[in-house]
């Protein structure tokens, strides 16, 4: 299952909410920011809450390279 997290239009407010680590805040994010392939955009809240905390943890742990990526780009080799 691959996995697209829409940190382009990731908020602010969103980071905060997975900062918070609560579980529902963190879904709020995940249902507005998570593309799942082969999942059409409805499904994806249900499909979501069927993870595993193992799940949860490497979806984690894609958002938080992709948002220092992007907030911390490598330019000409370096950050």
């Amino acid at each position: 299952m691959k996995i697209i997290v829409d940190t382009e239009h990731m908020t602010l407010g969103d980071m905060e909410l997975l900062e918070t680590g609560r579980i529902t805040d963190m879904l709020r994010v995940f249902d507005r920011r998570l593309q799942i392939e082969g999942v059409a955009p409805e499904d994806v809240p249900a499909t979501i809450r069927e993870w595993t905390v193992k799940d949860l943890e490497q979806i984690n742990q894609t958002i938080t390279a992709q948002v220092q990526g992007q907030a911390n780009p490598e330019r000409n080799g370096k950050n």
